[in-house]
């Protein structure tokens, strides 16, 4: 205690008043003792006893300390009343009562419910890697099924795809013209008699005599004694001349010149499309034309997408204050199908009750594989995906920017639960990074991140030591030799305008105008 030269202490300063009590309290167990009752707490530890004595069985040889009898009640450290636990329960929906705490706890004797402030929920401070890690880990592949080649698009082949016959199945002409010996026209002009017409489709396969030749069309057979095709541009009169003598004007460069040859594309047998592979239009159309009419692909996974927050309306709907247009489920709705998904659920809920719980069953009632929620997941007192499924999500916190605040888990019937920041920007970041790959992988898909270039990153950006930025970039594709990415602005009209994303690992000095940059493209 300071004291004055005189040697008189100084007055304390005065205790500065409590603050008021915040609104959300939640139950703690507190100690009361009734009046004139026994003091549990000395006599576990001996003070109770008289002095010097030692109970049978004790071992007074160490020390005079004896061992305390095991007791299912909850330890006590003060003979004052005391909490019993320091770290309060927090309500998990219904089955909690704010005067009567947890429902699934019940006060031991001597004990009643008292309540304390709600702490800031604190999970894991994790890498993205690890995050990403976790959630792959949890993912089992879909089952696949047989598909009709023409609805296979956007689909993932579970089995690579080999040719049926031969591509070209015969040796067809590449060219509108005549179907000739070369010898005949390896000196122009060279004038021939025309016996045949072969359009596509054609069965025909007509003998040509030295001076004959025979009109033929693109993909039509190319006749048996015919080695050289000549373009109708290479005659005299071309088309126009129709069957009458045809006479050549520009010889052919050589023996088979525009003739595609049996199996010089693919031969029966060949692999046309891996295992692993999301087809395209132009997969498909390979494996069309290899004689496969049905292919085995893994089904789409199946999404439902919740939107969180009593603030939300349906676009285009009257607002009151206070209220904001429901983007998000839209949002992760688009990115899902875009990843080859099929949604078929799309709802919001509000941040009281116990609705992503209902969410969930409505989900795995139409079958969904894949539960992603939007808000709801942050340390905000109305965090209703938080509070509502901690026995089914864990809730951690990623190095990264956007997007801080994850949420992940399993229910026991094998559906993978999400929850992603409610900002957009947010949310659209933490999809790409977590929950498409998940998707890709529920599907067997081998390419399960986006393409990535590095380019100049204009304007420079100011760099975070302890966590990984993701920026919404544009590209300016100007110079087709020296891209250069610029942040886009803010918020969901600047994320609208991204061609992707710049990914800025930690560091410690800021990222220079004009430095190269990773950037992951949409």
């Amino acid at each position: 205690m300071s004291r004055r030269e005189d040697g008189r202490a100084l007055p304390c300063p005065p205790l500065p008043k409590c603050p008021p009590r915040p609104a959300s309290w939640l139950p703690v167990l507190v100690a009361v003792r009734p009046r004139g009752s026994p003091r549990p707490w000395r006599a576990a530890r001996g003070w109770d006893r008289p002095r010097g004595a030692v109970p049978a069985g004790g071992d007074a040889a160490a020390g005079g300390r004896e061992s305390a009898p095991i007791s299912s009640a909850p330890h006590i450290s003060s003979p004052s009343a005391v909490r019993a636990s320091r770290t309060p329960t927090p309500f998990r929906g219904p089955r909690s009562h704010p005067s009567r705490g947890p429902a699934h706890l019940t006060p031991a004797p001597g004990l009643r419910w008292a309540h304390a402030p709600h702490p800031p929920a604190v999970g894991r401070v994790i890498d993205v890697a690890e995050h990403l890690a976790a959630v792959l880990a949890a993912v089992r592949p879909l089952p696949g099924e047989w598909c009709d080649i023409a609805a296979a698009r956007g689909r993932v082949l579970r089995h690579p795809v080999h040719a049926v016959v031969d591509v070209p199945a015969f040796d067809a002409s590449a060219m509108d013209g005549f179907a000739l010996c070369f010898a005949d026209a390896a000196a122009v002009p060279a004038t021939l008699r025309v016996v045949a017409d072969l359009p596509a489709g054609t069965a025909d396969d007509p003998a040509l005599a030295p001076g004959e030749c025979a009109r033929i069309m693109t993909g039509a057979p190319v006749p048996t004694d015919a080695t050289a095709v000549v373009p109708f541009e290479d005659t005299e009169r071309g088309l126009a001349g129709g069957l009458d003598p045809v006479t050549v004007v520009a010889a052919p460069r050589g023996p088979g010149a525009h003739i595609r040859r049996r199996g010089s594309d693919v031969r029966a047998g060949d692999p046309v499309v891996a295992a692993g592979v999301r087809l395209t239009a132009t997969g498909i159309g390979a494996i069309a034309a290899s004689g496969v009419g049905t292919v085995s692909v893994t089904r789409a996974a199946r999404v439902a997408v919740v939107s969180t927050g009593s603030e939300l309306v349906a676009p285009g709907m009257p607002m009151r204050r206070g209220q904001i247009p429901e983007s998000n489920s839209v949002l992760l709705a688009g990115l899902a199908e875009e990843a080859g998904a099929e949604v078929v659920l799309r709802t919001s809920v509000g941040d009281e009750g116990d609705g992503p719980r209902r969410a969930i069953a409505a989900a795995e009632a139409v079958g969904a594989d894949v539960v992603v929620f939007s808000g709801g997941v942050s340390a905000g007192a109305y965090e209703v995906v938080k509070n509502t499924l901690g026995d089914l999500m864990r809730f951690d916190r990623v190095r990264m920017q956007p997007g801080k605040p994850q949420g992940f888990g399993v229910t026991p019937g094998g559906v993978l639960l999400f929850g992603l920041p409610g900002n957009p920007v947010s949310a659209a970041v933490s999809f790409d990074l977590f929950v498409r790959p998940a998707l890709r992988t529920l599907e067997g898909d081998a390419e399960i991140g986006w393409p990535s270039v590095r380019v100049a990153l204009a304007g420079g950006w100011r760099a975070r030591p302890d966590k990984t930025q993701y920026v919404p970039v544009s590209l300016d594709r100007t110079d087709p030799a020296a891209w250069i990415a610029r942040a886009t602005e803010r918020g969901p009209r600047g994320l609208g305008a991204a061609d992707g994303l710049a990914v800025l690992p930690p560091r410690e000095s800021d990222v220079a105008p004009g430095e190269p940059v990773t950037v992951t493209l949409w």
